[in-house]
């Protein structure tokens, strides 16, 4: 598929992505991470294309982080099932959405305070 003759052809707004340089930069962050022992949880939140996130786990990436439910339910629909939401999901409806998610994804949460995980905790026992 050829792309629009010219930048000024581009309807926006619009995702502009260099190939070869996405994919570099992918692999020397995880060369970069590997080399230093550590795990790689890249954040989607400003890519949120499943696509790109599938590129991050074939070069290393153990898991993905999001920052929100949605986010993780996108990302677990497209096949990602290691997940870890940054922002813990507040009241009852999101955290029954969290415990079906967590049916078939891996789905690990960042809590901020005690109510938090007492209803994450209410959520996970009903």
């Amino acid at each position: 598929m050829r792309g629009p003759p010219s930048l000024n052809d581009v309807e926006t707004p619009a995702l502009l992505v260099d190939g070869p340089t996405l994919v570099r930069n992918i692999a020397g962050m995880a060369e970069r991470v590997r080399s230093a022992g550590v795990a790689l949880w890249p954040h989607c939140k400003t890519h949120k294309t499943p696509e790109i996130a599938a590129l991050q786990r074939e070069h290393g990436a153990t898991g993905l982080t999001v920052a929100t439910l949605r986010e993780a339910e996108v990302f677990a629909a497209a096949g990602h099932s290691d997940l870890l939401v940054v922002y813990p999901p507040v009241g009852r409806a999101r955290l029954d959405r969290l415990t079906e998610l967590a049916r078939t994804a891996r789905v690990r949460v960042v809590l901020d305070s005690e109510a938090a995980l007492v209803g994450l905790d209410e959520a996970c026992r009903d």
